[in-house]
């Protein structure tokens, strides 16, 4: 039985796909730098989504506390009707 290839041109390099594997004709890369930019970038964006439900706990923890929506708002930079439906849903907060 033999073995199917079939080749797709791609400008500048031609692509072989032999039975389901992709065989390049280019010499390999070392993509670790490229690697570790993208394992920063991932745990970058981790942070920040973990800061910024940090700040929607508190904001809504403080307008629960009895500060004024506006005031929170101006600090924490969230909009009024933003604010004030996650402190409809967010249920009870973390002490």
């Amino acid at each position: 039985m033999g073995v199917a290839v079939s080749t797709v041109s791609l400008r500048p390099t031609a692509i072989r796909f032999v039975q389901g594997a992709v065989l390049c004709d280019h010499p390999a890369m070392d993509l670790a730098p490229l690697e570790l930019a993208v394992n920063r970038l991932r745990d970058a964006q981790a942070a920040v989504d973990a800061a910024r439900a940090d700040v929607e706990m508190e904001a809504v923890g403080a307008v629960r506390n009895g500060a004024p929506v506006d005031v929170v708002c101006d600090a924490c930079g969230l909009a009024p009707h933003d604010l004030l439906r996650m402190e409809k849903t967010a249920g009870e907060l973390p002490h």
